[in-house]
């Protein structure tokens, strides 16, 4: 089964191709920009959708990483490879947002509190989602990870709608549209391969 790789996942590539394109002091890769240019305009609401959503993504990453060892088809570690794929250039550019805004990286609003009740998926935090996911392996694993990954992706698509909605810096902006649009068609994909573990 092919997943979703669309102008949507474009978007993200093309973040990942400005990234690096030039280096910095820094470990991070850097977008390429004058070194004088002033960072985009951004709010509160940009930098918390940066926070929230580098968190969220590793999160995917780190249960498609299981996914690759315990999954029990051939398509869900297929799957679980895009959807890291797709998060980690995201992440990226997310990352290097956050520090040519002069704000806090997603590693230190976490430690210091970051709210992520709203990411919960069937009320697990990702501790217990890893911890319940590391028990299940085969078609037992397939299952319960398409069922946590599906509501992770809608979880990620209403912070990405609020970014849109009310968010300023226009490459978080194209970011959250880009996320919504690749998270609504992995969730088809991840629907038709429920359909298909469980027959109904």
């Amino acid at each position: 089964m092919k997943t979703p790789r669309t102008a949507a996942v474009a978007v993200s590539l093309a973040l990942l191709g400005a990234l690096a394109a030039c280096g910095g002091e820094s470990d991070s890769p850097a977008p390429e920009v004058a070194s004088d240019a002033p960072a985009p305009t951004h709010t509160d609401v940009d930098a918390s959708f940066a926070q929230l959503m580098t968190v969220h993504h590793q999160t995917a990453e780190e249960m498609s990483g299981l996914a690759e060892i315990n999954g029990g088809s051939q398509d869900i570690k297929d799957l679980a490879v895009n959807i890291t794929d797709v998060r980690d250039t995201e992440v990226d550019a997310m990352t290097w947002w956050l520090k040519v805004w002069g704000e806090e990286s997603a590693a230190s609003a976490e430690a210091n509190g970051l709210d992520y009740t709203s990411m919960q998926m069937d009320g697990l935090s990702p501790e217990e989602v890893m911890y319940q996911l590391g028990g299940l392996s085969g078609a037992e694993f397939d299952q319960r990870y398409l069922e946590l990954m599906i509501v992770h992706h809608k979880n990620a698509n209403n912070a990405a709608q609020k970014e849109i909605r009310d968010g300023a810096n226009g490459d978080a902006i194209r970011l959250a549209e880009a996320i919504v649009a690749t998270q609504n068609e992995e969730i088809t994909t991840m629907e038709t391969m429920q359909t298909a573990l469980t027959g109904f």
